[in-house]
């Protein structure tokens, strides 16, 4: 492998550190909030809280239906070209088919800061704006409404397995290799439409999952999204989040600890995963690789990884120790 993917890979700290410049309004909104809910009046403990109740069920519904997006890049690089495909789904297409950005792109803090903000994560507080900066949940809507405009009633397919867990907060990442298209040439528009639908309806339902997963919780703010890469065998997608502790007084503001974590999966490395750690100015950086031949192929450009980030990195094998996930969340999934 050559040293060049990596080393465009050198402004992945800075890329970090912008993000977390434009989390800050975010973040002060969640702190906010968290002060005004510790401020409450405690409830008792008999009493249900209504918004919970209905955030839990639409959290097991959306993680029922959720899957990953790969499958519907894949279909969606066929299905373009496709003979008799409408206009308007073909346009639907073209939109989403901009969002994926080039693995072996040169990377900068503004190429990072761009993925998260049009990750899709604030698109209902960006409607409020007088002219939305596009997003992916908005391309995943607006190519839904243009399938159920043209396509013909019919059975619904069957959901597609999904490839991936539902996302959850501070719950292992998966990174979504590229993966084979079920759309071919010799596909006729009308299934193809049908397959996209699924397809889209799961993708939407992901979506949900990671806007779920950022809600403020407690002393903690969270960001989850994912964003896809562009790689020699397809479309892959990196997951992503952010994550800051908002314990302590308001002036130590400096001192809360972030911590950011990566996970992907793509060639030839297989799947990788990266955690940075910032507190009190002092960074630590720690990858995983779950394949033996791609952890050989990190140390064989250690060095170049360690100028990337503002403190030693540690390689593993294997993926990180998982925590504990959160209990009860997805409990009436298969009830």
């Amino acid at each position: 492998m050559s040293g060049a993917p990596l080393s465009r890979t050198s402004s992945l700290d800075n890329a970090l550190r912008a993000l977390v410049s434009n989390v800050t309004q975010v973040e002060a909104q969640a702190a906010a909030a968290a002060a005004t809910e510790r401020s409450a009046p405690p409830s008792s403990p008999q009493a249900i809280d209504p918004a919970k109740a209905l955030l839990d069920a639409a959290r097991a519904q959306a993680a029922a239906r959720q899957g990953g997006l790969t499958p519907l890049f894949a279909n969606l690089t066929q299905a373009r070209a496709l003979a008799g495909m409408p206009a308007e789904v073909r346009a639907a297409i073209q939109q989403l088919l901009a969002f994926p950005t080039p693995a072996a792109a040169d990377w900068s803090a503004q190429t990072v800061r761009q993925a998260f903000l049009r990750s899709g994560l604030f698109h209902e507080v960006r409607l409020a704006e007088e002219a939305p900066t596009p997003d992916l949940k908005a391309a995943l809507l607006i190519l839904k409404q243009a399938l159920v405009e043209t396509t013909a009633p019919q059975p619904r397919l069957p959901p597609r397995p999904a490839i991936v867990p539902p996302p959850m907060r501070d719950a292992a990442l998966a990174g979504q290799p590229a993966v084979d298209a079920e759309i071919t040439r010799e596909t006729e528009y009308q299934p193809a439409l049908q397959i996209l639908g699924r397809d889209v309806e799961q993708a939407l339902a992901r979506q949900v999952l990671h806007q779920m997963a950022s809600l403020p919780e407690g002393a903690k703010s969270a960001w989850m999204f994912e964003f896809p890469l562009v790689t020699p065998q397809g479309v892959a997608i990196a997951q992503v989040e952010i994550e800051q502790d908002h314990g302590g007084s308001q002036s130590a503001e400096a001192a809360r600890p972030w911590r950011a974590r990566v996970s992907l999966d793509v060639e030839p490395l297989g799947p990788v995963h990266a955690e940075l750690f910032l507190k009190d100015g002092v960074a630590s950086a720690t990858i995983w690789a779950e394949r033996e031949t791609g952890l050989s192929q990190l140390r064989d450009h250690v060095a170049e990884l360690a100028g990337a980030f503002p403190a030693p990195v540690t390689l593993r094998p294997g993926a990180p120790p998982a925590r504990p996930p959160p209990g009860g969340q997805f409990v009436s999934i298969t009830s």
